[in-house]
């Protein structure tokens, strides 16, 4: 699979924070939940054929989406869901910034923004 962002454009974004032998594999795997929540209809209609506005922001989220899993991979891979010591307690689920859609753990801003491509809707 091609990532939606490609390595370089990361870089030129985002600068040195992630370690350079991991980029290619988030990329990748934010790729695969885009197309998760959009019902894998980009890969079905094929990036190229995407207008501007799509594929700006598909590229936007992908990015983000890459970043967002390395700054939290510690929750992410948790195999816990919550936890408490000494009455003090943590849940790993969806919340006011986060949520959980279709197994993806998200953002709800740039879920939002990956909407406003038309592509995350049932219906279609």
């Amino acid at each position: 699979m091609i990532p939606y962002l490609n390595k370089t454009k990361f870089i030129e974004r985002y600068g040195a924070k992630v370690p350079e032998d991991k980029i290619d594999e988030l990329l990748n795997r934010a790729s695969r939940d885009i197309d998760t929540l959009s019902y894998n209809r980009i890969h079905g209609i094929g990036f190229g054929h995407l207008t501007d506005f799509q594929k700006e922001i598909i590229e936007e989220v992908a990015g983000e989406l890459a970043l967002f899993k390395h700054d939290n991979a510690e929750f992410l891979e948790s195999p816990l869901s919550e936890y408490s010591l000494n009455g003090a307690s943590v849940k790993l689920s969806s919340s006011e910034k986060v949520m959980v859609e279709k197994g993806v753990t998200i953002s709800r801003s740039l879920y939002a923004l990956l909407c406003q491509t038309g592509l995350c809707c049932k219906a279609i």
